[in-house]
């Protein structure tokens, strides 16, 4: 989401809560909020959806509904603060398997996925391919992610799907920059 330490800031500003009973609300203890909230930790993606839930409740709006496909939780974790340096009000979800990511997108409804290409059991290519025949996704744009040299074939492949780009990992802010105007408009 966009930066978690802003939003929670704006849902206290706006509710008129202190630390104590946000963290009450949340179900989690002060240290935990504050930590959250000072920007040295990242809440767990339960916690991430309770966070967006209680912004959307109080009016705070979002860019872009984005959701990142990575069975590495450091790159997942790396694009997510990447994607927060961006300073635009973007909430993020993050998936570790290509099958908890497809279950997400029915419910999200992302405008834009980020998703590994090499995971076990269903890789990003095959996912994307799946997700181009989802309805509820038509308007989603996949950017794919790989670890690898990206080459003819690969390109191939994203062009096949619903693939809007094809980006080198680590992604830089830079990249994600020139991407993502093109992705949402």
């Amino acid at each position: 989401m966009q930066s978690v330490a802003r939003i929670i800031s704006e849902i206290r500003e706006a509710t008129g809560d202190t630390q104590e009973s946000l963290a009450h609300k949340l179900d989690v203890s002060f240290a935990t909020l504050n930590a959250w909230e000072r920007g040295r930790r990242q809440p767990r993606q339960r916690y991430q959806k309770a966070i967006a839930g209680l912004a959307r409740d109080v009016g705070i709006p979002f860019d872009m509904v984005v959701l990142i496909v990575d069975d590495d939780d450091g790159d997942a974790l790396y694009l997510r603060l990447t994607l927060d340096k961006l300073d635009r009000p973007i909430e993020i979800h993050t998936s570790t398997t290509a099958t908890e990511g497809l279950i997400q997108c029915g419910s999200l409804k992302p405008d834009v996925i980020f998703l590994d290409i090499k995971m076990p059991n269903l890789d990003g290519i095959q996912f994307a391919e799946i997700a181009s025949d989802m309805q509820a996704l038509r308007h989603t744009k996949i950017i794919l992610l790989t670890g690898l040299a990206i080459d003819d074939r690969l390109r191939a492949a994203a062009e096949s799907t619903m693939s809007a780009d094809v980006l080198t990992k680590p992604a830089t802010t830079q990249d994600l920059e020139s991407v993502l105007p093109a992705v949402i408009g």
